[in-house]
């Protein structure tokens, strides 16, 4: 049996991210992975954009891991 691909569509990337499903990145690490200035990944996220984030009870904002492997995935696959 092979490995599982990753899904675009699905909400569980392949056995070898499950690692990163914990991991939280700051807005500063996602804006510089995806090679955007924080105040764009802001606006990307007022307008429902971007990749899912949380907000935690101090009022700081902070992505999943794999939620932003997740929308790299999809942003490649629309050529973006």
């Amino acid at each position: 049996m092979t490995n599982p691909r990753p899904s675009l569509s699905g909400a569980v990337l392949e056995p070898a991210f499950d690692h990163l499903a914990d991991v939280l990145l700051t807005s500063a690490e996602v804006a510089r992975r995806l090679r955007i200035s924080e105040s764009g990944l802001r606006v990307m996220r007022m307008k429902g954009r971007g990749p899912k984030f949380l907000k935690l009870d101090t009022g700081a904002v902070r992505y999943r891991c794999s939620d932003v492997l997740r929308y790299e995935l999809e942003a490649a696959s629309r050529g973006r």
